[in-house]
């Protein structure tokens, strides 16, 4: 009599001298009409089903330590300018200090770390370094949103805040990043003297006009004074 097709339909698992063995049966039927097991075979070997594996035991932090993977080393820092809606003059002496130290808050729970806030009655000047796993889009919206919306909530007796919805974002080399901390620290100075930067107070990309790209001489500097700034860099920054 002609053997149906075999179909495994179980594999139940047995020790065998603490080895794991796997018992697969197979449907296939004898003259006698009854189903016969296949020969059992070790876990993994050749022409064998694969055995079950010992599941790892995942091993404690050692002295409660968060665990933590890998990241890839950026380090990546930005100059971020935003306004109030419609310009509006709402940070205050008395705000201020409250907005920004929800917006340190904030970004320091995002992973950020903050070098410095700045600004005046109508806007918000901030020098700090973003983590790369988040975008710059997403982080901003962030301490924005939340800076708003925790400052109505807390504070019902000003009034409501909301920022406009555009943004200036500059990448900055650590050689300038001193720079940048310095201008957004003397805000009210520099707007009361109106000796202010223009691009580093744009919040929209309206009127910018076209990127002229220079040869190369006119940019490039000295090969070897370069080179050993970027050698030493770690060790100033």
């Amino acid at each position: 009599m002609p053997q149906t097709r075999s179909q495994l339909y179980a594999a139940p698992v047995r020790l065998d001298n603490g080895q794991p063995v796997i018992a697969g049966f197979t449907r296939r039927r004898s003259a006698a009409g009854v189903f016969t097991p296949r020969q059992a075979v070790p876990a993994g070997s050749p022409g064998g089903r694969q055995g079950l594996k010992p599941l790892a035991r995942k091993q404690r932090p050692v002295n409660g330590a968060k665990e933590r993977e890998n990241m890839a080393f950026c380090k990546l820092f930005y100059h971020i300018v935003w306004t109030t809606k419609n310009r509006q003059p709402l940070l205050t002496p008395e705000i201020e200090p409250i907005v920004y130290n929800f917006l340190r808050t904030k970004a320091i729970g995002l992973e950020g770390t903050v070098f410095a806030i700045g600004g005046i009655a109508d806007h918000v000047h901030i020098a700090l370094s973003i983590p790369a796993k988040i975008a710059v889009a997403t982080f901003i919206g962030q301490i924005k949103g939340v800076t708003s919306a925790r400052f109505n909530q807390e504070h019902p007796q000003f009034t409501p805040l909301y920022w406009q919805d555009g943004y200036g974002a500059f990448s900055v080399d650590g050689k300038r990043l001193p720079h940048i901390i310095a201008y957004i620290e003397g805000q009210k100075q520099h707007h009361a003297q109106n000796d202010i930067i223009p691009v580093l107070e744009r919040v929209t990309d309206e009127q910018i006009p076209p990127i002229l790209h220079e040869s190369a001489p006119a940019y490039v500097v000295d090969d070897k004074k370069w080179w050993q700034e970027m050698v030493t860099w770690d060790e100033q920054s």
